[in-house]
């Protein structure tokens, strides 16, 4: 906008409409239209300016995201991280003793599933 002297509909028409007709995926998405899937952002103000911030996501019609109940979130993740880190401190207390501390050690590194054949994939490989 600024050094384009482009108006300021035109300047969200780059990040919305004109993807999507890309894309072409336009009949669904890329503008709120009866008949389009109804994704859009509610922000602070206007999207264009660098100090807006988002206030609500909405996808496929349904409320994705809201910053008011954002301090919640961030409060539940904040426990729901110290319990892990306490967890793991413990396990690591564990892994000293003689009670199964290396199984349980193995058991916490275990790859996961679709990862574990990737290695043994690589030395058949290697051996024809």
């Amino acid at each position: 906008m600024k050094y384009g002297a482009t108006p300021e509909q035109e300047a969200l028409k780059f990040v919305t409409l004109n993807p999507a007709k890309q894309l072409r995926i336009d009949p669904w998405v890329g503008s709120l239209e009866p008949g389009k899937e109804a994704d859009f952002v509610i922000w602070s103000k206007s999207p264009l300016d660098s100090t807006t911030v988002c206030l609500q996501t909405w996808i496929e019609g349904r409320k994705f995201f809201d910053r008011e109940g954002e301090a919640g979130r961030s409060e539940a993740l904040e426990k729901e991280r110290t319990a892990l880190l306490d967890k793991a401190k413990r396990l690591q207390l564990v892994g000293g003793s003689s009670e199964g501390g290396e199984k349980e050690k193995e058991k916490f590194f275990e790859l996961p599933l679709e990862h574990g054949y990737d290695n043994q994939d690589r030395h058949c490989v290697e051996e024809e």
